[in-house]
């Protein structure tokens, strides 16, 4: 669970990344679209990045890595085998890891290595605040939406929105928020 700086910082890298972008502060944003703006190139498939597809691809293995270019761009190679909303989080996800300056991750027959688990947490939380802006997920929380509605309007998937709900310590409220709604049997 991240600490409250952690959560205050994630916000406001993610805050950032959206004014930069020139999106709201609010309501969902596409990193797909604003990937050119980002200085993103984006290839799908591990035989996009070396020539060599020797794992399976199995989203479950690795969903993304990036490399900087010569030019200052950034190249982020995307796992085809991974959902629309899946694919949103990680796109985002490889832009904070460099952002953040944290080490590349390398794709091998075995899967990753050099993996760093603060690291991964770190850019994963930030990405999902770009993605859910704390403020909008309390209000809706608040107001007793279902995590399902929250990820449809926000097109990301049930989980991402449940974890988001999860590290802004709102789960309580937003069970008993939605048990207040809920239809009786």
């Amino acid at each position: 669970m991240p600490s409250f700086d952690q959560i205050k910082s994630d916000e406001r890298a993610s805050q950032e990344l959206r004014r930069e972008v020139g999106a709201a502060l609010t309501g969902p944003i596409d990193p797909f679209d604003c990937a050119e703006r980002l200085g993103v190139t984006i290839r799908w498939s591990a035989d996009e990045f070396d020539g060599d597809n020797s794992g399976d691809d199995s989203a479950r293995d690795w969903s993304g890595m990036a490399r900087a270019l010569p030019d200052g761009r950034l190249l982020v190679l995307l796992n085809s085998n991974q959902t629309p909303e899946r694919a949103r989080v990680t796109l985002l996800e490889e832009v904070f890891h460099h952002r953040l300056g944290h080490t590349t991750n390398e794709l091998s027959s075995e899967g990753r290595i050099g993996h760093l688990r603060d690291q991964e947490r770190e850019a994963y939380w930030t990405a999902t605040a770009a993605l859910l802006p704390m403020r909008e997920v309390a209000l809706r929380v608040h107001q007793g939406r279902l995590a399902d509605e929250i990820a449809d309007e926000f097109h990301v998937s049930m989980e991402l929105v449940e974890m988001r709900i999860k590290t802004l310590r709102l789960w309580e409220v937003h069970k008993c928020r939605t048990e207040a709604h809920a239809p009786l049997p």
